[in-house]
């Protein structure tokens, strides 16, 4: 799923950051962004703006 589909749709974004090596015509080759950690503290951030309960941020 993560080589298929989610790092190919933050590339096609722009979500990225410079990887290591080049390609065949010497460009950078760009890594995504985001791995799913992120996403986690995403959310976790996203429901204490919200104000959500302790309990709600723990299940």
């Amino acid at each position: 799923m993560l080589n298929r589909e989610y790092w190919p749709l933050q590339i096609k974004a722009g979500l990225t950051r410079p990887g290591k090596g080049k390609d065949e015509r010497g460009k950078p080759i760009d890594r995504a962004r985001y791995d799913l950690h992120a996403l986690r503290h995403f959310a976790a951030s996203a429901l204490i703006k919200q104000h959500a309960g302790l309990k709600r941020l723990t299940t």
